[in-house]
């Protein structure tokens, strides 16, 4: 009897002296383990690179744990308190305590939406003890004693909702203001200084919560009720993964900051649907890769951490370092929370803009916010998105483009508006500004040019809605010609994913107009003068007929830290049977300090229709406007032209006056367009089917149909090859399309660049 009762206390001693001591004293310590698992999920351990996740994979203080679209996860703590968290979520461990059979925990929710299920105290030492728990956001903290709730954070707004149980919540930059919450309550916080809010929850959003939050089938082991796996490394994925440190001063190389790599998911479905130009929709998708490390692997740009790149320039997995650090992760989202509806789209950065003066007598626009120096370390460059009212009778949406480097930020703003009566137009503009350490950043007041596009009755107008949904924009992909360009003696290599351009396109349903921003970066070595270029050519499979553009980049300057140049190209939509041409300036950024010669650009501009371009530089009928073209960087000076005809013995093509134009006189053509093309068929050629045409100064340029559905439909083609026009040696690149008429006969347009290069070749 003695004896039972000296075991017992030896065994009281024993678990006394192991829960008395802290499970949260210095990162790494084992709090639980993950024990469901759906889709795609990686673990960041503290100062480490992802890993793929597994049922049983340990999780300890520090960790950081992220849900890819349509994957979650539960993870079970030593306690017997439940994490669930739903897709495309980003939460650390931040601090986890267990002492003397109390809980005390905190969990950092990045974005996305989790569900903790807080245990009671209970056990010897527990008794009559509460558990303390708190989920932190960027801009709010809500606390419980012993609950089931729900957190979320998006967009700027933390939302909890209390499924059982109580708790509290406060704006961290209001800690004194504190609001209570009790079951079937829900609190929010709206915004940076928005007081929290409680009002009551329906059934139906702790359905919904319940519905995102819980796993569809059990893919891991349960485990033992309060009992993580013990072994370090026994269940951990060893492969290295595709991102590193999350949020609070630690650089996220996958989808906090940036978006998902090319081609399809596990699914096959697109992560964001939009628009072309004139509506087709497209996708951004997501794809599965190789992995990290591979041999010759490389690290990519400080400013995206050790983001891993292939010798060759290509990027593992999913792991792409560019638009979603700029957008932000919410335009991820498999159901998106639409960017351009809110204020703020960036995790590290707001932005507000006022107005002086009226689109009638001329205005000016100055932007202002806060951003984040722990998120986000300059130089770099950066887009945001602004919409919002110019006055009592027009909308503006706004994208404001460049770099932040030593103090100072540079570049410009495309945008539109659309006003009560049913005009609209283009904006454009240049802004120069300053950010501080504290966190604060404006730019002065800068004036915007503005082009009426439409005249008052031709586009739609919704007082509810002014940009009416939907906005159009796409992020598309561009394969690059090439990876590598010379220039001066040094080589500009583009390290996006498969060497891509990453582009939306923006526009007002039903114009043939429209603005675009895109984002590019890569390394260069010592050499590189200021009169540099990269090329490149991008398919967007929209999931109807391939929609191609082609873009060539001229730099101005690449020195003193900063690149300038100018965009110009050109696409076409198969879908729409529509042609038309682009322009617009590019800002980029890159640290002289920098050893691994980093550099990073933003392009912004406008495009538009070929018929819309050609009348407004006086080549066809129409209302000619070569003022509005300057400003637009869409070349108008006219360098030389030529007809070009061909005929395989079923397909006879005539491109008439196709005119080579360039920025300023006397200089070498950058884009080529025409308003005629013709010709007539005898039997529906086939996908495929090419025409050899030739022309003064060229020979054999290939006509190769891509799209051709019979009389009284559309078709589509490639045009590419070589000549000499105006005494300039150029490549010829581009697309035609229009319409197939009733009498054995086509009409329609074409446009395209005009390469200083070798010949570029659409995917």
């Amino acid at each position: 009897m003695g004896g039972r009762r000296h075991s017992v206390l030896v065994l009281i001693l024993v678990l006394g002296g192991f829960l008395a001591e802290p499970v949260w004293a210095d990162p790494g310590r084992l709090v639980g383990k993950i024990v469901k698992i759906e889709g795609r999920v990686d673990v960041t351990p503290p100062g480490d690179q992802a890993r793929p996740a597994r049922p049983g994979h340990a999780v300890r203080v520090g960790d950081v744990l992220r849900s890819k679209s349509r994957a979650r996860a539960e993870v079970l703590f030593t306690d017997g308190s439940i994490m669930r968290m739903a897709e495309t979520s980003r939460v650390e461990i931040t601090r986890y305590m267990v002492s003397e059979g109390r809980t005390d925990g905190m969990l950092h929710l990045f974005r996305g939406k989790i569900e903790t299920i807080v245990q009671k105290s209970k056990g010897l030492f527990g008794f009559g003890k509460k558990n303390r728990f708190e989920v932190h956001t960027k801009n709010a903290v809500c606390g419980v004693r012993g609950t089931d709730y729900f957190s979320a954070y998006v967009n700027g707004t933390s939302d909890f909702i209390f499924k059982e149980g109580s708790g509290y919540g406060f704006n961290k930059n209001d800690p004194d203001r504190v609001a209570h919450v009790s079951a079937g309550q829900a609190l929010q916080v709206a915004g940076v200084n928005r007081p929290p809010q409680v009002r009551p929850a329906s059934q139906a959003e702790l359905d919904a919560h319940s519905a995102d939050t819980e796993s569809d089938e059990e893919n891991g082991d349960d485990g033992d009720a309060g009992q993580a796996d013990t072994d370090p490394g026994s269940n951990e994925d060893t492969e290295e993964g595709s991102a590193d440190r999350g949020d609070d001063g630690n650089r996220d190389g996958g989808d906090a900051g940036v978006a998902e790599s090319g081609g399809t998911d596990s699914d096959g479905d697109g992560v964001f649907s939009g628009s072309e130009p004139l509506g087709t929709d497209g996708y951004f998708t997501t794809g599965d890769g190789a992995g990290l490390y591979a041999d010759g692997a490389v690290p990519g740009p400080e400013i995206f951490s050790d983001a891993i790149f292939s010798a060759d320039g290509s990027f593992a997995d999913d792991a792409m370092p560019m638009l979603m650090d700029i957008f932000g992760p919410d335009s991820m989202m498999t159901t998106p929370v639409i960017p351009w509806e809110q204020d703020r789209v960036n995790e590290w950065m707001t932005t507000a803009y006022s107005v002086a003066g009226s689109l009638a007598g001329g205005f000016q626009v100055k932007l202002y916010g806060t951003w984040d120096p722990d998120l986000w370390t300059p130089p770099t460059s950066y887009i945001d998105m602004v919409e919002g009212a110019l006055d009592a009778t027009h909308q503006i949406f706004i994208t404001p483009g460049g770099f932040w480097y030593d103090g100072a930020v540079e570049g410009g703003v495309t945008g539109l508006w659309v006003g009560a009566d049913g005009g609209a137009g283009l904006l454009i503009g240049d802004m120069t500004g300053t950010y501080g350490a504290d966190g604060t950043w404006e730019t002065a007041y800068f004036s915007t040019t503005s082009i009426q596009m439409a005249a008052a009755g031709a586009a739609a107008f919704n007082a509810a809605d002014p940009l009416p949904d939907p906005k159009p924009i796409i992020y598309e992909y561009s394969d690059n010609v090439g990876r590598n360009f010379d220039s001066g003696t040094g080589v500009i290599t583009v390290l996006n994913p498969d060497g891509q351009l990453i582009g939306g396109w923006i526009g007002i349903p039903d114009q043939d107009w429209g603005i675009f921003r895109g984002e590019i970066n890569g390394t260069f070595t010592d050499g590189v003068t200021d009169g540099w270029h990269i090329a490149f050519t991008g398919v967007t499979d929209a999931g109807g007929f391939d929609n191609i553009q082609w873009v060539e980049i001229e730099g101005a300057q690449w020195s003193g830290a900063e690149i300038r140049g100018s965009a110009t190209g050109a696409w076409v939509d198969l879908d729409q049977a529509v042609t038309g041409v682009l322009g617009g300036p590019v800002a980029g950024v890159f640290d002289p300090a920098d050893p691994k010669q980093i550099w990073d650009l933003v392009i912004g501009g406008t495009w538009i229709s070929t018929e819309r371009f050609l009348a407004m530089a006086g080549k066809i009928a129409g209302t000619p406007d070569t003022a509005a073209l300057d400003a637009m960087g869409i070349p108008r000076f006219e360098v030389g032209r030529t007809d070009f005809t061909g005929n395989n013995g079923n397909l006879a093509v005539q491109i008439n006056d196709m005119i080579f134009f360039s920025h300023a006189a006397a200089q070498r053509p950058a884009i080529w367009a025409s308003g005629s093309v013709t010709g007539q068929y005898t039997a529906n050629p086939v996908t495929g089917a090419e025409v050899l045409l030739n022309g003064v100064g060229f020979n054999n340029v290939n006509f190769k149909v891509e799209r051709w559905d019979g009389m009284g439909g559309k078709w589509g083609a490639e045009i590419t090859g070589a000549g000499q026009v105006g005494g300039y040696n150029v490549t010829v690149v581009g697309g035609a399309a229009g319409d197939v008429n009733a009498a054995a006969s086509f009409t329609g347009t074409a446009a395209g660049v005009a390469g200083n290069a070798a010949a570029l070749v659409a995917q």
